[in-house]
């Protein structure tokens, strides 16, 4: 896969993952480079999906939000929200790990390619949401709620803008202009 700043979108991101000569399951990530010290914030994006043939397992993009244990990701804590697709699924799903323990997942069926994600900690609590709309005044859409009694996200986090890639296709592709 790559990563790079888009040249031909000026001031986009873009992460796309593409399969060797057989298929093989890849996953890429960029994360944000400074840690969210705080209890209390918002991520959102504006995401635009670009998607190859699709296999039978769920190629994905978005959000995974962090334990930042070291510097290292950490999956017994994670909040992660993203675009699913396969041949037979397209969707937007919510799903947290708190010290191991799994919550949801949740989903929305969607088709749109071109939406908006947004995750939102307030304290314990955590928030998934999507729109069908982009850029300056969004509707969110509230997918789910999870709750994190025990703080085991701790009050120091990580944001990764990710590509899961499951490689169960030739010529399986997923390309997420993120801006």
């Amino acid at each position: 896969g790559a990563a790079d700043i888009n040249t031909t979108v000026a001031g986009k991101l873009y992460i796309i993952v593409n399969p060797d000569a057989t298929p093989t399951a890849a996953v890429y990530a960029v994360a944000r480079e400074l840690s969210v010290l705080m209890r209390y914030f918002q991520t959102w994006a504006d995401f635009n999906y670009t998607w190859g043939t699709l296999g039978a397992s769920e190629s994905a993009g978005g959000f995974y939000i962090s334990k930042n244990s070291l510097g290292v990701y950490d999956p017994q804590n994670r909040v992660i929200l993203t675009k699913n697709k396969s041949n037979a699924v397209q969707r937007i799903t919510a799903e947290a790990w708190f010290n191991n323990i799994q919550q949801g997942p949740f989903t929305v069926d969607t088709t749109d390619d071109a939406i908006a994600l947004k995750i939102e900690r307030n304290g314990n609590i955590w928030r998934c949401y999507w729109s069908a709309l982009q850029g300056g005044d969004i509707n969110w859409t509230l997918i789910c709620q999870f709750e994190d009694p025990s703080n085991f996200m701790t009050d120091t986090t990580k944001i990764y803008l990710v590509v899961d890639n499951p490689g169960t296709a030739d010529a399986e592709t997923i390309q997420v202009d993120i801006d």
